[in-house]
């Protein structure tokens, strides 16, 4: 048997080092893992709140368009018997000056729905001169979180609407011809048909991207519509 008095401090020391080390190892393996789930778990709380604010915001832009389609179809109601007499027999200044205005309230309702889109969901409002118009075009377009609002053929024919309201706004009422009324007026129940038709299948197209695990990144483009759907 060996002196104790002939053993190194150093041969001593070594089981005393290698359990300290082990515990230090256990104790940064203990803290890694933590800071990993603490990580994740932001990540996590992130991406919900991501979601979150996304849907809610969908929610909004679709009840707002719901609210203002609501609106002109009871503006159509309440103006009915109007606009029906009109189409049988040519109405005098002051039934046109009426007739105006239902054309005025019909663009700015749409306008209303377009306005809120592009502010909602496109976070790009056109401005300064011809702004009106640019924001008719930005309905056409793809967007980079969502599809075409309304078609190219739909939107030529609103135009028609915008340059009306324009002339209305700067004009006088006793200036108004009966001939340019009639030719708005004419087309406008099947008009409005079709534009809700649209409008129903662009709040579709939210609603499924509502139903998407996540919000879609800005950089993967509009989504790609099912085969036979509208361009």
């Amino acid at each position: 048997m060996r002196d104790r008095t002939s053993i190194s401090p150093f041969e001593d020391a070594r089981p005393i080092a290698s359990s300290v080390l082990s515990g230090t190892s256990s104790r940064n393996s203990s803290t890694q893992s933590t800071s990993s789930t603490s990580t994740a778990g932001i990540r996590l709380h992130h991406t919900l709140s991501v979601k979150g604010s996304w849907f809610k915001l969908l929610e909004d832009v679709v009840s707002e368009i719901e609210h203002e389609v609501g609106l002109i179809d009871q503006l159509f109601e309440t103006f009915a018997e109007l606009l029906e007499r009109a189409r049988r027999t040519e109405p005098n200044v002051v039934e046109m000056a009426a007739i105006a205005t239902v054309l005025h309230s019909f663009y700015n309702g749409l306008e209303n729905i377009f306005l809120r889109i592009a502010k909602g969901i496109d976070h790009e409002l056109p401005s300064g001169e011809g702004s009106h118009r640019a924001l008719l075009n930005q309905m056409v377009k793809d967007g980079e979180r969502r599809n075409t609002v309304i078609t190219t053929d739909l939107a030529e024919q609103l135009r028609e609407y915008l340059g009306f309201r324009h002339f209305l706004r700067h004009s006088y009422s006793f200036l108004l011809q009966w001939e340019k009324l009639e030719e708005l007026l004419t087309p406008l129940p099947s008009l409005w048909n079709r534009i809700k038709k649209e409008l129903d299948e662009f709040v579709k197209s939210l609603d499924e991207s509502r139903g998407e695990s996540k919000p879609r990144d800005p950089r993967e483009g509009p989504r790609k519509r099912p085969t036979g759907s509208r361009p």
